[in-house]
C-alpha cells in the first residue's frame, strides 16, 4: 500500500506521449499504429507526471493507484479507440516525474479507408488519490501498416 501525501512543491503537470518501453514525446505529430498478437492493432499510450500521487508500485488493485483514461479522435468526432478511469501505476523517473509507460490503447482499424494518415486528437487524463486532475493531448497524423484483405 502507498502512502499519499497529497502535498508537493511543485505544481502538477501531465505530458501525453507514446512509447512502449520508454517515455517518448509525441515529436512531429506522428503516432505509429502498431498490429497486436491477436490481430488486433493499438498505439503505445504514455503519460509523464509531475507532481501527483503515483500509486501503489507493486499492487495494480490498490485504490490509492490514479485513475487513467486514454482516447484517440478522428477529426470528424469518430472515437478510434481508448479506455476510460483504468487504475494504473505510475513509476519514479530520475528526475522525480513518475511516468506510466507502454499502455496498450486498442484501436478501430476497420474504418473505411484504414488509419494511415488520419488526423486524430489523442488525449490522456488522470486523476489522482488526492483528487489531483490532469490531462493532455496532441493533435496526431496516424502512421498505419496497411490491412490485408
Amino acid at each position: 500500500m502507498s502512502v499519499n501525501t497529497c502535498s508537493h512543491d511543485d505544481a502538477p503537470s501531465m505530458e501525453i506521449g507514446t512509447g512502449q518501453f520508454d517515455f517518448q514525446p509525441i515529436e512531429g505529430g506522428s503516432l505509429e499504429v502498431v498490429p497486436g498478437y491477436q490481430g488486433l492493432f493499438h498505439v503505445w499510450g504514455s503519460a509523464r507526471a509531475h507532481a501527483i500521487e503515483p500509486g501503489a508500485s507493486g499492487d495494480w488493485g490498490d485504490p490509492s493507484n490514479p485513475l487513467v483514461s486514454f482516447s484517440l479522435v478522428a477529426e470528424d468526432g469518430a472515437l478510434l479507440g481508448g479506455y476510460d478511469d483504468i487504475p494504473r501505476v505510475f513509476q519514479p523517473l530520475d528526475d522525480g516525474a513518475f511516468a506510466l509507460v507502454g499502455d496498450v490503447v486498442v484501436v478501430d482499424a476497420t474504418i473505411e479507408g484504414g488509419l494511415d494518415g488520419v488526423r486524430a486528437t489523442f488525449r490522456a487524463s488522470l486523476t489522482d488519490a488526492c483528487g489531483v486532475a490532469l490531462s493532455d493531448e496532441e493533435e496526431v497524423s496516424l502512421v498505419a501498416p496497411a490491412l490485408s484483405d
